[in-house]
Parts: structure tokens; C-alpha cells; sequence
């Protein structure tokens, strides 16, 4: 995954109705005070990384993405400072043969308009991919909104979590060649709270409504991040994906390990990422 995208910042549209007339309601929307809006999610995997950078624009009407060309970006391992390269408006690269530091605590600092922005996480050692295959499943069964015209799969395999509360998971499954894996709401996330240190067998994350199929190719992620990276994609999927309640509260601001006021999430780790062909097993033959 080479970004997060479509950062999520949730204002609340307040709104009155008498029974015989409207009144005007002027929305504070914070036009006049744009916040830094980072998408960062660095990883070992064989592919360009970058960050991308962009002010938050007015919650309501379509407006073009404000992106951040003058920033200075670097990223320090307390080996070496590397800077980042702008190739494209607001997406500023690493260089192609930048070699990571499993283990080793990587800062983000960003100087834009005379402000610091800086971030600190480590880039944790992800576990291997084991024994990945794929199985049939009845979705239909469990589903009964969902029809398919012939036997689907899920994806299953095995890791081993390292010893050592707060590592956190993002796996996600894919067909490939489709971009469901672009969209961190088709990934599932994790942490070690309940099973520190043990090994996690047959775990699947295939989705009911993209089962895969008899001669597919499935792509299967798994990328460590922290623990408290995994509670903001939870915190992101609730207010992008969740159910929306007209007479809830005023929802609470995701988190951020940006200082300085900005909004997003700097995420670093390492990943894993397999291709699992769909065949039939000899236990599928005998059924």
C-alpha cells in the first residue's frame, strides 16, 4: 500500500427546522484556518514510497485537492537525514534505491510557511506470510444476500506475532490486478493485546462480498504497524465508512501522531506481500 487515501476530517453539519420557516444558519467550516493534512504509510515493500501533502479544503461543495508544493520533508533514522523528493504536486519520494532499517525509530519532519511538523514511529519488523492457500467457503450460506453461480474461496495463511505488546496488523486480500486493494476499508486490522507472542493459524480475511475464485489470483498483504496506528484506521473507517446518525454528537477528532495541529497519521513498517493461485485442493475433489 503506497498511501493512505482520502484523509478523513469530520465537521458537523448543524441544521434547524420550524414547522412554518427556515432560519439562515452560518457553518463554521474552517475555510479561513486550512490545517496540514499528511498520508504517510512508509513500508520495505518493492515499489516507489512516498508521502503526500495537502491542506484541508471546506467540508461542504466539490473542490479540488489543495496540495502542498513548498514544503521541505526529511526522514531520520538517527543513522543518516534523508530528503524527500516532490515528483508530483504534494507527493514528495523517497529515492529508489533508499534501503529501511527494520527496527529503527524513523521521524517525519515537514517545515511549511515557518511551522514544524514532526512524527515518530519505529519501523517494526513485520512476520512472515505461512502457508498461504486457498479453501472453499460458503459464503452464500452465511450471507443469504449474497448469490454466486459457483464455488467461492477464501484466502488463509499463518504468522507469528513477535513477543512484545503493541504490534498491530493491516492484512488485506485482493484479486489481482483490481484496485480493491487501494481502499483501506477492504483491509482488516489487528493488535496484539490478546495474543502477544503466539502464532496465529488459519486466519482469513477475505471478504463475503469479494470471495475469490476457481483460477484467480489473490493477492495477500500484511503490514506491521503500531498498535496505535490500528486504532486510527479504526477511528477513519467509523467516520468515511461507518453509519451515520443524524441525532448523534459531534464525532471526535481522529487521532494523530503529527505535532504541531496537523491532521493525518505517519505509519512506517515492514510487509509482507504473496500471490495465492485459486485451485482446487484433493479434499475439494472428493466432495
Amino acid at each position: 500500500m503506497s498511501n493512505i487515501k482520502n484523509t478523513i476530517i469530520a465537521l458537523v453539519l448543524a441544521w434547524t427546522m420550524t414547522s412554518c420557516f427556515y432560519d439562515r444558519i452560518d457553518l463554521d467550516l474552517n475555510a479561513e484556518n486550512p490545517k496540514l493534512a499528511v498520508e504517510a504509510w512508509i513500508t520495505n515493500l518493492d515499489e516507489p514510497q512516498y508521502i503526500e501533502l495537502s491542506r484541508t479544503v471546506n467540508y461542504l461543495g466539490e473542490q479540488e485537492i489543495d496540495h502542498v508544493t513548498d514544503a521541505i520533508v526529511t526522514l531520520n533514522d538517527e543513522v543518516e537525514d534523508i530528503q524527500l523528493v516532490q515528483q508530483e504536486d504534494g507527493k514528495y519520494y523517497l529515492s529508489d534505491d533508499w534501503q529501511p532499517r527494520l527496527g529503527n525509530y524513523y521521524t517525519l519532519t515537514i517545515l511549511l510557511d515557518g511551522e514544524t511538523y514532526t512524527a515518530r514511529e519505529q519501523m517494526r519488523v513485520c512476520p512472515q506470510i505461512e502457508n498461504p492457500f486457498a479453501e472453499i467457503a460458503d459464503f452464500e450460506s452465511i450471507f443469504d444476500d449474497e448469490t454466486y453461480d459457483e464455488d467461492t474461496y477464501r484466502i488463509t495463511f499463518s504468522f507469528q506475532d513477535s513477543l512484545g505488546l503493541g504490534d498491530g496488523y493491516y492484512l488485506v486480500d485482493y484479486l489481482k490486478g483490481s484496485l480493491a486493494g487501494d481502499s483501506i476499508s477492504n483491509g482488516d486490522t489487528t493488535h496484539d493485546r490478546f495474543f502477544d507472542g503466539e502464532y496465529q493459524l488459519d486466519v482469513s480475511v477475505t471478504s463475503s462480498d469479494r470471495p475469490f475464485f476457481l483460477h484467480d489470483e489473490a493477492v495477500l498483504e500484511i503490514y506491521s504497524i503500531s498498535k496505535e496506528a490500528t486504532l486510527f484506521i479504526y477511528d477513519l473507517e467509523a467516520e468515511a465508512f461507518g453509519d451515520v446518525d443524524p441525532f448523534a454528537g459531534p464525532p471526535a477528532n481522529l487521532r494523530t501522531n503529527i505535532s504541531n495541529g496537523a491532521v493525518g497519521y505517519f505509519m512506517i513498517g515492514g510487509a509482507h506481500r504473496v500471490i495465492v493461485p485459486v485451485e482446487e485442493s484433493e479434499e475439494d475433489t472428493t466432495l
